[in-house]
């Protein structure tokens, strides 16, 4: 992500800029602006810490039953394929967690959109790909 942030920051297309792996970047188009602060911060593995307490957030603050609270972030932070996307520097799993924290939290606190052009503004960042 690091070089996608800065090519889009040089006014060039993020998905051209290779990473460490000599690959094109996969990322949803809004993970580069959700990630900026921690570019400028200087270290872009802060966004996976953030995205696991966007995730913890929104299960405390959607889910009533406190043993199911415990169970949601048990299994996230047991889980080995997170645990890879974290060692290998992985936004999969940050894409995930953020659109699963964006149906969580519109699905069970019953928003209500009275203005469909912000959700389609907001489905479409989260869920445009390349």
């Amino acid at each position: 992500m690091n070089q996608s942030i800065k090519a889009l920051l040089n006014n060039e297309y993020p998905y051209t800029a290779l990473t460490h792996l000599g690959k094109g970047s996969s990322n949803l188009p809004s993970i580069f602006f959700i990630g900026l602060p921690f570019y400028l911060i200087g270290n872009v593995g802060f966004l996976q810490s953030f995205s696991f307490l966007l995730f913890s957030v929104v299960l405390f603050k959607t889910l009533k039953n406190s043993k199911a609270k415990l169970v949601g972030i048990l299994l996230l932070t047991l889980s080995i394929f997170y645990w890879w996307e974290i060692y290998a520097k992985s936004d999969l799993m940050t894409n995930f967690i953020i659109i699963l924290s964006f149906i969580l939290f519109s699905a069970i606190k019953k928003v209500n959109f009275n203005k469909p052009y912000l959700l389609g503004f907001i489905l479409g960042c989260l869920l445009y790909k390349r």
